[in-house]
């Protein structure tokens, strides 16, 4: 395994161009402003709150893989755009591509090995998230439940916010 540390991201002065600014901006309203509209206009009009960890755990329980689902989207969105020369800049390409094989654009390869021991140390550390990021035994609980009443988990917004809804009345 091999690790890239803090040398990983390299820092230089970068303007935006033109059309980076219309994928950031498209990217953060496809990744993040649409999602704090629709979770607050389902916490505005009662649908769950904030202050109820139940409610939360629900909402990570509708919500979180059709996030996870679209966060995918703009990561490999702005992985795949092509970052274009400007004034001379050395840094242009792919960000995937610059990632996975810098010696095509003269840079070298910051990763270095590192024992599975330690990746396993640091693990440890760390708490791995459910399949659909509410904790356990809620998620198994809510999983037979969908079953028992005949129901799948949502794929679509609003099949979660559908299902938000009526797991929200149920637990009342």
């Amino acid at each position: 395994m091999r690790w890239a540390g803090a040398k990983s991201v390299l820092n230089w002065e970068f303007t935006f161009k033109p059309e980076d600014r219309v994928l950031g901006r498209r990217l953060h309203e496809m990744c993040i402003a649409a999602w704090q509209e629709i979770l607050g206009d389902l916490e505005s009009r009662g649908i769950f709150s904030t202050a109820n960890n139940l409610h939360i755990e629900c909402v990570r329980f509708c919500f979180t893989q059709i996030i996870q689902h679209e966060l995918d989207l703009c990561r490999q969105e702005w992985n795949d755009h092509q970052i274009r020369r400007q004034n001379g800049d050395e840094v242009h390409g792919k960000p995937e591509i610059l990632y996975y094989h810098p010696d095509l654009y003269g840079t070298r390869d910051y990763a270095f090995p590192v024992e599975m021991e330690d990746v396993a140390t640091f693990r440890s550390f760390c708490k791995t998230p459910t399949l659909t990021g509410c904790e356990e035994p809620l998620q198994t609980t809510l999983f037979g439940l969908l079953e028992s009443i005949g129901r799948m988990p949502p794929e679509t917004v609003d099949e979660a916010k559908d299902l938000l809804q009526w797991l929200t009345n149920y637990f009342q």
